[in-house]
């Protein structure tokens, strides 16, 4: 199986790097610092499951790849469309794409561009972040959930449950996965912006009286547009959110790992789709529409 990792970053060096250490032929496709790193020293990765160095095929390049299998992406949400037009060449009649991205709108970009017959939709949990360029920390364990939209088992559902088991990552096929990825994004709203804009951990936020009211606003904001949508959230899954595990209380997120880096912020993806379906929908987002105002004004 050809494997190609679009935008290896954290995420995407992570998988790459396990999927080239179990032997699966893969190209990580990468840019600055962190592809020179990687092209000339391999990648370093520090984990949770076992830490190990390996050489990795890896191009700045994406028309240096003529086809693909399996096409994982880890760019930003914000260089979805970009990054789909740079591999399209890649897809093929049996190529399947995969996001690993934050975010509920990712896959209806990848659809609208190769069809959506190719997509089968996932998410990640875990920890990740890169410590230098051609280093990256596997922080947190976690799995990664993925299923065809109708809940159907399908044979290429179980092709890559094999061959994530394989690299030693842990999979979950879903018979709701349009569920699963918006409770996912409930932790994104709640914890991603506010830790991003107080430059607290999670932990801080759930502690403090304040920012934990914040967070359960913006939360129920999300449950209504879920729900409008025919994604079936509640209070329970609330109160799951904010209940944070041990691992995750001092959690660096990846929005504050971008703030701290100079990056922009995904806030488009996150409280910024919020107010665009709630606009759409006709559903008030005041408290997503202040946390969106502000990280666009940060971002800036």
């Amino acid at each position: 199986m050809k494997i190609v990792v679009m935008g290896a970053g954290a995420v995407g060096s992570y998988f790459g790097g396990l999927l080239t250490k179990s032997g699966e032929d893969v190209i990580l496709i990468a840019k600055g610092k962190h592809f020179e790193a990687m092209r000339k020293n391999g990648l370093k990765v520090k984990s949770a499951d076992g830490d190990f160095k390996i050489k990795v095929n890896v191009t700045n390049n994406p028309k240096e790849v003529e086809e693909a299998d399996l096409i994982l992406f880890a760019v930003k949400s914000y260089d979805t469309e970009e990054a789909i037009q740079l591999c399209k060449h890649m897809v093929k009649n049996n190529t399947v794409v995969m996001s690993l991205q934050n975010g509920v709108d990712n896959e209806e970009k990848i659809s609208n561009a190769i069809g959506k017959e190719k997509v089968v939709p996932a998410l990640v949990r875990g920890g990740f972040r890169v410590i230098s360029p051609g280093f990256i920390e596997h922080s947190a364990r976690g799995v990664t959930i993925f299923g065809e939209e109708n809940g159907n088992k399908t044979k290429r559902v179980e092709n890559i449950h094999q061959l994530f088991k394989n690299a030693g990552i842990e999979p979950q096929i879903s018979d709701d996965i349009n569920y699963d990825i918006w409770f996912k994004f409930m932790w994104n709203i709640a914890f991603n912006q506010i830790t991003a804009i107080t430059r607290k951990s999670p932990g801080e936020v759930v502690e403090f009286k304040e920012t934990n009211e914040l967070a359960r606003f913006l939360l129920q904001e999300l449950v209504e547009v879920a729900n409008k949508k025919g994604i079936k959230l509640g209070e329970a899954e609330i109160e799951k959110t904010l209940k944070l595990p041990p691992q995750f209380l001092k959690f660096k997120t990846s929005m504050l790992q971008d703030m701290e880096a100079g990056k922009k912020l995904e806030a488009d993806a996150f409280s910024g789709v919020i107010v665009k379906y709630g606009s759409e929908l006709n559903i008030s987002t005041p408290y997503n529409n202040a946390v969106y105002s502000l990280l666009k004004l940060i971002s800036n």
